[in-house]
C-alpha cells in the first residue's frame, strides 16, 4: 500500500478518492511531488485561494446590487416594477449559466487565464452599466455583467479539489461560501448607502473599481493550480513559472467533450439534490431580501434605503456564524466516521452535518414570514433573516463538499449543474415571487417555503443510507485500469489524448479505399462489362476495412488514446480488450482477401506457366497464415472470454511469438505480391505512359510493404509497454493504413479503361479515336494481328480497307501486351469496329 500511495502525486490517494482504507496518518510514506498544489506551502495556497474568494464575494455583489435599486430605476427609466426586477433575475440566470462557457474554457487553458480575463470583462461591463441611457443598454450591460461574474463561481471548489487534501477541504470551502454569501448580504448594505447618498450609477462605478483593482493584485497572487503530467518535476517551479498564463494549457482537452459531460451530469441523484437543496436555500434568500425591500420602505416602516442595507447585516451575522458549524465541523464529522469504520472514507460522511443548518434554515424562514406577515417589530425579521441565512451558508456548503467528494475527478463539470439550477430557481423567484405573495399572502407562501426546504434536507438521510450504491449506479466511483506512475496522477477529465491523428488517419485513408473499389467496381460493371472473382474478393476487403474503421474508432470510448492510468477499469476491461481482439480479427481476414484479389488477378491476366505457379504459391503462404490467423486470435486463450475478462484463470498463448510470426509473414507476402511479376513486365514492350502507370501500382504495393515494416516496428513498442491502450494507438493505425493502402493499390488495375473512357485525353487519345463503336464484331489474339495491311492491287481493281470504331468494351488488361514467347497464347481482345470498301474498277 505504501507503494501504492508513492505512485500519487497528490496527497488525497486512491484510498480516500475511492473510499478505500484511509491511510493518511503514514506520512512517511507519501513521496512529495513539489510543484503539485497540494504540496503548496501555506501562505501560497492563501494567497491564491483569498484573491479567488474576494472576487467571488465581489461578483455576488453584482448579482444582488439592483434589489435596492429598484425604486430609482422606475423613477428613472420609466418602466414598471417587473421589468426593473428582470434586471437583477437575467443577471443571476446568466450567473448560473455562463458557468456552461467557463468551465470547459478552464479545462482548456487553466484557471488563471480564466480568472484573469473574467475579471477585466466583469470592470468593463460595470462600466458600461454606469453609462447606461436607456433600460435596454442597461439590461444587456446586466445580463453580460452577470455571464462575466459566472467566473468566480463553479470554478472555485475545483481549485479547491486541487490545493487541498479530502480532510481539509470542507473549511476551505467554507471560507467560499462565506465570500459568496457575504456578497449576497453585504452587497445590498454597500449598494443601498451608495444609492441613497449618490445614486444607483455609484453601484456600477464601485464594481468596476473594485473587480479592477482585484484585477491588477491577481496578476500576482492567482498562481496556475492545473497539475498536469508535464508538472510532475523534482525541481521546484520559481514564482514567475506559478504566474505563466500558459502552464495550464491542456491541449488534449477538449471543450465540447466538457460541455457534454456537463450536460450528461444532470442526471446524477447526488448532483440534482444538492442542486435543488442549494437553488432552494438561496431563492428563498432572494426572496426573503426583495420582500424586505418591499415590506420595510413602505408604512408603517418607511425605511430609507440604507436601513435596508442595514437590516442585511443580520443575514451577514448568522452567515459568519456557519463558518465552522458549516465549514469545520463538516470535516470533524467525516473524520470521525471514517476512523470507526475501520479508515474508509465515504462522502457520505458528510451528511450528518446537514441536522444543525437543515433545522435551523427552514426556522428562519418561517419567522421571517410571519414577522413579515403581522408588521411586527423589525428584531423578529432581523433574527429570522439571520437564522435563514446560516442556513443558506452551511446548507450550501454541505452539499457542495458532499457533490465535490462523490465526483471528486470532475469537480468542476459537476458542480457546473449545481449553480446552474440554483440560479435557474433564483431566476424564477425574483420573477414571480411577488405575485405569489400578493395571491396568497405572506404568511401562507413563507409557510409553503418552509416545508419544501424542510423536505429538501430530509433527502439527505436516504442519501446517507444508500449513497453508496447510487454511486457505484451512476459509475462514477472511478478506479484506473492501472495504477499512475510515480509523480502522475489519474485524470479521467482532460487526459493526454493521442486518438486526434487516429481519427484523421481513419477519415483521410478509408474513404480514399472507398473511392478507388467504388471506380473499380463501375469500371467492370458498366465499361467492361465483365465482373471477375478478384473484384469480389476486393469488395470483401472492403467492407471488412469500413467494419474495422467503426471498431476501432469506437475502441477511442473504450480507452484508445489516452494512457491505462486515465481510463476507468470497468472500461478498459472488457470493452477495450474485447474490441481489439474484434479488430485484430478483422485485419487478419481484411488483408488476406486484399492480397489473394490481387493474386487473382494476376492469374487471370498471365499465361506463363511459370509465373502461375509463383502466384499459387502466394495464394498458399497468405491464405494459410491468415486463416491461421484468424483462428489465433479468436482461440487465444482457453476460455475464449479471458482474452477480455481478466478475472478468469486462464492459459493464453505466446502473444510475442505470434504477433512477431505475423507480421513477418505479412511483410514477406506483401513484397512477394509486388515482386513477382516484375520478370514477366520487363519483357513487354510498353509506350511510356504504360510503364507509369504499371510503375506506380507496383509503388503502392511497395509502399504496402513499408508499412507492414513500420507496424512490426508499433508491435515491438506495444509488447515492451505496459501502458497498453496508448501504445495500442499506433500499432492500429498503421494495421488501418496497411489495409486500406492495399484495397487503394489493388483497384489502380482499373483506373486505365476508367480513363479511357470518361477522359481519354489524360492517355493521348482523342474522342474519335476511342468513339462508339459500328456494327461487327471481329476476335483475334493480339499476338496474331499482322504488322501489315497492304492494298490489293490486281490490275483491273483496286481494294482499300479502313478501320474505323474502337474497342468500347476494353477490359483492363489492355494495359500489357500479348507475351511473345512462342507456344503461349496471347490475351485475347474482342474489338468492334466497322467495316468500309472501297472499290475502284481498272481501266
Amino acid at each position: 500500500m505504501e507503494d501504492d500511495k508513492a505512485s500519487f502525486g497528490h496527497i488525497d490517494h486512491a484510498a480516500e478518492e475511492h473510499g478505500l482504507p484511509d491511510l493518511s496518518d503514514d506520512k512517511e510514506s507519501i513521496t512529495p511531488a513539489p510543484n503539485d498544489p497540494q504540496n503548496w506551502s501555506t501562505a501560497a495556497k492563501l494567497t491564491t485561494y483569498l484573491t479567488i474568494c474576494f472576487y467571488t464575494f465581489l461578483a455576488n455583489v453584482n448579482s444582488s446590487n439592483f434589489t435596492v435599486a429598484t425604486k430609482a430605476i422606475i423613477a428613472e427609466f420609466h418602466v414598471s416594477q417587473t421589468q426593473a426586477g428582470e434586471l437583477v433575475c437575467f443577471n443571476v440566470f446568466l450567473f448560473g449559466v455562463g458557468n456552461i462557457f467557463w468551465v470547459p474554457l478552464m479545462r482548456v487553458v487553466g484557471k488563471r487565464p480564466v480568472y484573469l480575463i473574467s475579471m477585466l470583462f466583469l470592470s468593463m461591463m460595470n462600466v458600461w452599466s454606469s453609462r447606461a441611457t436607456s433600460y435596454g443598454e442597461l439590461l444587456a450591460s446586466r445580463i453580460l455583467s452577470g455571464f462575466a461574474a459566472a467566473a468566480a463561481d463553479a470554478t472555485v471548489p475545483a481549485v479547491v479539489s486541487d490545493m487541498v487534501a479530502p480532510h481539509e477541504r470542507g473549511h476551505y470551502l467554507m471560507i467560499f461560501h462565506l465570500a459568496l454569501t457575504g456578497g449576497l448580504f453585504l452587497g445590498p448594505l454597500i449598494n443601498a448607502y451608495l444609492v441613497q447618498d449618490e445614486n444607483w450609477r455609484w453601484m456600477c462605478y464601485f464594481l468596476a473599481i473594485a473587480v479592477g483593482a482585484v484585477f491588477v493584485v491577481a496578476i500576482f497572487t492567482v498562481r496556475e493550480t492545473t497539475y498536469l503530467a508535464r508538472h510532475a518535476s523534482s525541481q521546484k517551479t520559481r514564482y514567475w513559472g506559478w504566474l505563466s498564463i500558459t502552464r495550464g494549457y491542456n491541449p488534449d482537452a477538449s471543450f465540447l467533450q466538457t460541455v457534454w459531460d456537463i450536460l450528461r451530469n444532470a442526471m446524477y441523484p447526488q448532483l440534482l439534490w444538492s442542486a435543488f437543496t442549494i437553488g432552494i436555500s438561496v431563492g428563498w434568500n432572494i426572496v426573503v431580501q426583495l420582500t424586505a425591500s418591499r415590506t420595510f420602505t413602505a408604512p408603517p416602516y418607511n425605511w430609507p434605503a440604507g436601513s435596508i442595507g442595514l437590516l442585511s447585516l443580520s443575514g451577514f451575522i448568522g452567515a459568519l456564524l456557519a463558518f465552522y458549524l458549516g465549514g469545520r465541523l463538516i470535516d470533524i464529522l467525516s473524520t470521525y466516521y471514517t476512523r470507526r469504520r475501520g479508515g474508509q472514507r465515504l462522502p457520505e460522511y458528510r451528511l450528518p452535518a446537514m441536522i444543525i443548518p437543515g433545522t435551523i434554515g427552514p426556522a428562519g424562514i418561517l419567522i421571517f414570514g410571519l414577522c413579515v406577515a403581522n408588521q411586527t417589530h423589525w428584531a423578529g425579521a432581523a433574527v429570522g433573516y439571520a437564522m435563514q441565512a446560516f442556513g443558506v451558508a452551511a446548507i450550501s456548503n454541505v452539499a457542495v463538499t458532499y457533490s465535490l467528494d462523490c465526483y471528486k475527478p470532475i469537480t468542476g463539470e459537476a458542480l457546473v449543474i449545481i449553480f446552474v439550477i440554483r440560479n435557474t430557481i433564483g431566476m424564477l423567484l425574483s420573477l414571480y415571487a411577488a405575485d405569489w405573495i400578493a395571491k396568497q399572502g405572506a404568511a401562507k407562501v413563507f409557510g409553503e417555503m418552509t416545508a419544501i426546504q424542510g423536505a429538501s434536507v430530509l433527502l439527505a438521510v436516504p442519501l446517507f443510507l444508500w449513497g453508496a450504491g447510487l454511486r457505484e449506479l451512476t459509475g462514477r466511483t472511478i478506479i484506473p485500469a492501472m495504477e499512475p506512475p510515480p509523480g502522475q496522477v489519474s485524470n479521467f477529465v482532460d487526459p493526454p489524448y493521442s486518438g486526434a491523428k487516429f481519427v484523421v488517419v481513419n477519415c483521410v485513408f478509408l474513404p480514399i479505399a472507398l473511392i478507388a473499389l467504388a471506380v473499380r467496381t463501375w469500371t467492370r460493371v458498366v465499361v467492361v462489362r465483365s465482373v471477375a472473382w478478384d473484384d469480389y474478393l476486393m469488395i470483401f476487403a472492403a467492407i471488412l476495412s469500413t467494419v474495422m474503421t467503426g471498431v476501432t474508432l469506437k475502441m477511442l470510448d473504450f480507452g484508445l488514446g489516452k494512457h491505462m492510468w486515465d481510463v476507468p477499469l470497468e472500461l478498459f476491461t472488457p470493452w477495450f480488450l474485447k474490441f481489439n481482439v474484434v479488430a485484430a480479427i478483422i485485419y487478419c481476414a481484411g488483408t488476406g482477401f486484399t492480397k489473394v484479389s490481387v493474386c487473382v488477378f494476376y492469374l487471370r491476366i498471365f499465361p506463363s506457366h511459370g509465373f502461375r505457379l509463383a502466384v499459387w504459391s502466394i495464394v498458399f503462404v497468405a491464405v494459410g497464415y491468415n486463416v491461421a490467423s484468424v483462428l489465433a486470435n479468436v482461440f487465444s486463450c482457453t476460455p475464449i472470454a479471458a482474452a477480455w475478462d481478466l478475472r478468469l484463470t486462464a492459459h493464453c498463448m505466446n502473444r510475442p511469438v505470434f504477433y512477431f510470426a505475423n507480421a513477418g509473414l505479412g511483410i514477406f507476402t506483401d513484397f512477394a505480391t509486388v515482386l513477382v511479376p516484375i520478370p514477366w513486365l520487363r519483357r513487354l514492350q510498353m509506350p511510356a505512359r504504360q510503364k507509369v502507370a504499371v510503375g506506380s501500382m507496383l509503388a503502392m504495393g511497395c509502399s504496402v510493404g513499408i508499412v507492414s515494416c513500420i507496424r512490426l516496428a508499433s508491435l515491438y513498442v506495444l509488447l515492451k509497454s505496459t501502458d497498453l491502450t496508448w501504445a495500442t494507438t499506433n500499432a492500429l493505425l498503421w494495421c488501418t493504413v496497411e489495409l486500406n493502402l492495399g484495397i487503394t493499390g489493388g483497384c489502380m488495375t482499373a483506373m486505365r479503361p476508367f480513363v479511357r473512357r470518361y477522359f481519354p485525353r489524360l492517355l493521348g487519345l482523342s474522342s474519335y479515336a476511342y468513339g462508339q463503336s459500328g456494327s461487327r464484331k471481329y476476335g483475334h489474339p493480339l499476338n496474331s494481328i499482322p504488322r501489315d495491311q497492304p492494298d490489293f492491287n490486281n490490275g483491273s481493281r483496286q481494294y482499300s480497307t479502313r478501320l474505323q470504331g474502337g474497342a468500347d468494351n476494353e477490359s483492363e488488361e489492355n494495359i500489357l501486351p500479348a507475351e511473345t514467347c512462342k507456344g503461349e497464347d496471347g490475351i485475347l481482345r474482342t474489338v468492334e469496329f466497322n467495316v468500309v470498301d472501297t472499290r475502284h474498277a481498272g481501266a
